[in-house]
């Protein structure tokens, strides 16, 4: 990284005539371990890095741009629901499609701070918001299709193997004449389920 601050100063010094002054704004999750130098023999080179949970955001929350609301949840956050309550009724203020984009945008954003992001889903389906939602692009819409879609297929998956072990048990006590409930206890089955096949078949 310092190298390529570094590497990007000498380009654009190289076009404009002028050395840049560089910041880096740090928005990551983990603690800031980023090196804010590059240094060589005869060489000292040296740039500022912010984290932006360590900076004011009193006038990205206070905004009135909505894109500077939605950059705020980067921040060190003293009450989540106030911003939310802020963001919130940002967004229903705006026509549908910019409604949806923004959310998205939030979103995406959220997914920076893990303990936003929860939060944020947690607040979006209390308030139970009137956006018009895209299926195929909303964060929600996804995480609940593919949590019942997992649930359906492990249901199915289960029952699938159930279905296997009551034939094959079938199988057994046909061909080797082992009483029904020896062999449901082996193959941790209910007597009833074996049974009902049996009288079936």
């Amino acid at each position: 990284m310092p190298r390529r601050m570094l590497f990007y100063a000498l380009l654009i010094e190289e076009k404009y005539k002028s050395f840049p002054i560089q910041v880096v704004l740090y928005v990551g999750n983990e603690k800031l371990k980023m090196q804010s130098f590059y240094k060589r023999k005869n060489l000292s080179y040296r740039y500022e890095i912010f984290d932006i949970r360590n900076l004011d955001c009193k006038y990205l929350i206070e905004s009135e741009s909505i894109e500077d609301n939605l950059i705020s949840i980067l921040c060190n956050i003293n009450d989540e629901v106030i911003l939310l309550n802020r963001i919130t009724s940002r967004l229903l203020s705006l026509p549908d499609k910019k409604r949806l984009d923004y959310l998205k945008k939030l979103f995406i954003l959220a997914r920076l701070r893990p303990k936003v992001y929860n939060k944020l889903e947690e607040f979006y389906k209390e308030q139970k918001m009137p956006i018009v939602l895209d299926p195929k692009i909303d964060p929600l819409y996804k995480k609940g299709w593919n949590e019942a879609w997992n649930e359906a297929w492990n249901e199915a998956w289960s029952e699938a193997e159930k279905r296997t072990k009551i034939q094959d048990a079938i199988v057994i006590i046909k061909k080797f004449n082992i009483p029904v409930e020896k062999v449901a206890k082996e193959f941790g089955l209910k007597e009833e389920e074996i049974k009902k096949v049996l009288n079936e078949t």
